[in-house]
């Protein structure tokens, strides 16, 4: 579908952000990438929502195939005890992406309905 042709922006998010207030993307450069303060669970970077430019997007979500290609990377005591946000950290400072990093004030927040089984 050639989304890379068609959009300079991609935001990655979950299906149960809340978004409280406007979002206004045009206050956050295009050169960086951009992640919201908290959720960095022992040093990692948050898992739920990230917004890259169409040069960074690829290697932003190049997190699994790596893993998938070179498992003998990955399965030593090093790497057994990280957590998924140690591991987008870990893969991001690999890609060279860590230096673009800026963070945001939280415009959203996780939410529920009644009946929803979740752990948090």
């Amino acid at each position: 579908h050639n989304l890379l042709d068609k959009y300079d922006r991609f935001v990655v998010t979950r299906s149960d952000h809340y978004y409280g207030c406007d979002h206004d993307l045009s206050q956050l450069d295009n050169d960086f990438v951009w992640v919201p303060i908290g959720e960095d669970y022992k040093d990692g970077i948050t898992d739920r929502y990230v917004l890259a430019n169409r040069a960074t997007i690829l290697r932003v979500l190049n997190i699994f195939p790596e893993i998938v290609s070179h498992p003998d990377k990955f399965f030593s005591p090093e790497f057994s005890s990280l957590n998924p946000e140690q591991l987008i950290r870990f893969r991001w400072e690999h890609e060279g992406i860590w230096p673009w990093v800026r963070r945001f004030d939280r415009v959203m927040f996780t939410c529920a309905v009644s009946g929803d089984t979740t752990r948090w």
